[in-house]
């Protein structure tokens, strides 16, 4: 990977400095988020507190209508202010004097390869010009033992030529392939959203979607930054996206990640500190690390010198919490998570735990074996918003998450007996042919004034609060979900490993408490029709829900 430049123009940097300052802290803003969860992944909104790309042209270069007027889109939500036009691909290639009007250009589809010496021509005219112009690290999916080097070329001589180079991530942040990175000067890398899964584990596995996705998310990241300082010049926008992107660094062992398949092991890290605490682990284990690269990862509020919020910061945030904690607590509450792997040292669950028990026979509900796993991270997030309630682990499956149907009703059926008011459940949808039965334990429950939180419910009670992350709100197709953020949850050694689904039962259950410890007589059906009627209406028509009108509406 290129070595990184040193931003030189003393112009930015009192511009930087002077942004910073004049900026109030992240967590007292209110920050929307968007339905959409490339955006919010990448904290566009943090961003768009910045700039939203006002007299910024951006042009997309492409052959195809259809496929251009996806990416203007695209681009557009990325910069509501900015100009986003289409370019046909031959006027690039043949550098019309037209296409040298806008501030940033990407590139959308792939030249031929009989077109490169024109491209070429059209990058440095860009250059010339000072437009900052975007390019795919590569187009298409990886093919298995392709060869790469004529693209790699294309690649190395259009960075020479000025070209900010793309590159794509995961949202396990694991590259597939590794080699083919590693033989281009990539800029920059940004979320391919698509590209999930355990086939991404592995060093040398393929990514099967188009890998020019991610790169609309660093034009319209561009587009902003260029709105907000019209004085950059291109070389600075990509010394910018060079330097104040998030670093990772990829750091692959010879451990196997499968035994029946022949897959090293590969991590994300945030810094050279874990690189070597995992360097360490692996040394004890008789393993070591067989190779490390570093990439910068783009972040919208990062290259505004903006501090991002982190591990769940965000997400509590856009609940209201810190006007919601002076009305209530959840003191008096008691919560059961339905889950696996308890930690009881945790901050979470010291002090907190009350009847705590296992319905997974021969299993006990804490296993020192286990470790803080997802039953401890589900505690961590109710107790960071309702901090005064208590906790009652159940354990109901086992290490894989998978946990039968009978387990489910048997879950329920010892949280509601030993006085559990609420019960939050993180887990899988359960089969289609169980749901009466499941209905049945939870109608129980209910008879005893017991909420059940559940993020994958697919009966038709309305006394079951169903949560979502905004991020998926377009894809529901329907009303009776509550929504909160689903992605700000990063951990200080790694990024995000979920989809935010799990933290948002929670993160409602809390909310919940704090509605009970305020008015103990609701009834399930009656927090349910609060919780959907007290959030704040988005730009895009979709609400979040705020804890303070969720307590208001609850006296």
């Amino acid at each position: 990977m290129k070595k990184r430049k040193r931003l030189g123009n003393f112009r930015f940097c009192i511009l930087f400095f002077i942004s910073v300052f004049m900026t109030f802290p992240a967590c007292s803003r209110r920050i929307e988020p968007a339905p959409d969860f490339s955006i919010n992944f990448c904290n566009f909104p943090q961003a768009w507190t910045e700039s939203r790309g006002k007299n910024v042209s951006v042009g997309i270069v492409s052959a195809g209508m259809e496929v251009t007027e996806d990416w203007v889109k695209k681009v557009q939500s990325l910069a509501p202010e900015a100009d986003v036009v289409r370019i046909e691909r031959e006027a690039f290639l043949t550098g019309e004097n037209s296409v040298f009007e806008h501030q940033v250009i990407l590139l959308a589809q792939p030249v031929d390869e009989a077109d490169y010496d024109k491209a070429f021509s059209s990058i440095k005219k860009c250059r010339e010009k000072d437009i900052v112009f975007i390019l795919p690290a590569y187009f298409g999916p990886m093919e298995k033992d392709k060869d790469y080097s004529g693209w790699q070329e294309f690649i190395k001589k259009a960075s020479e030529s000025g070209a900010v180079v793309v590159g794509a991530h995961g949202t396990m942040y694991q590259l597939g392939n590794l080699s083919f990175w590693k033989k281009i000067p990539v800029d920059i890398y940004a979320l391919h959203n698509e590209a999930s899964g355990d086939r991404l584990w592995g060093t040398e596995s393929l990514i099967e979607r188009n890998l020019e996705k991610p790169s609309y998310l660093a034009a319209g990241a561009t587009t902003l930054l260029r709105s907000k300082y019209p004085e950059l010049s291109a070389e600075e926008v990509r010394n910018i996206f060079q330097e104040r992107g998030r670093k990772v660094f990829w750091m692959v062992s010879d451990s196997k990640w499968r035994d029946d398949e022949d897959w090293l092991r590969a991590w994300p890290v945030l810094n050279p500190e874990v690189l070597m605490q995992k360097e360490k682990q692996l040394q004890e284990n008789n393993h070591k690390i067989v190779e490390t690269i570093e990439g910068s990862c783009l972040d919208a509020a990062l290259i505004f010198g903006l501090e991002p919020m982190v591990n769940g910061q965000w997400a509590r945030n856009a609940l209201n919490l810190s006007k919601a904690r002076k009305i209530a607590t959840g003191k008096g509450v008691t919560v059961a998570i339905l889950d696996h792997m308890f930690e009881p040292e945790d901050w979470s669950l010291k002090g907190r735990i009350v009847k705590p028990g296992s319905v997974l026979e021969g299993a006990p509900v804490f296993d020192p074996e286990t470790g803080l796993g997802h039953g401890t991270w589900m505690a961590q997030e109710l107790v960071r918003v309702a901090p005064d309630v208590k906790v009652m682990p159940v354990r109901f499956c086992g290490r894989g998450r998978y946990g039968e149907a009978d387990l489910y009703i048997k879950g329920i059926e010892y949280a509601a007996q030993n006085g559990a008011d609420i019960i939050s459940i993180s887990h899988q949808p359960l089969p289609s042919d169980r749901q009466d039965d499941f209905d049945r334990a939870v109608e129980e429950a209910t008879k005893k004034g017991v909420t059940l939180v559940y993020i994958h419910y697919q009966g038709n009670r309305k006394d079951v609060v169903v949560t979502k992350p905004i991020e998926f709100a377009p894809y529901y197709n329907g009303s009776e979900y509550v929504y909160v953020i689903g992605t700000n949850f990063i951990d200080e050694s790694k990024f995000p490993m979920t989809w935010g689904v799990s933290a948002t039962a929670p993160l409602v259950s809390g909310v919940i408490a704090m509605m009970k410890e305020l008015n103990p007589r609701l009834t399930p059906h009656e927090i349910r029709e609060i919780l959907l009627k007290s959030g704040r209406k988005l730009e895009s028509g979709f609400q979040v829900l705020d804890a303070v009108q969720a307590l208001r509406n609850s006296k």
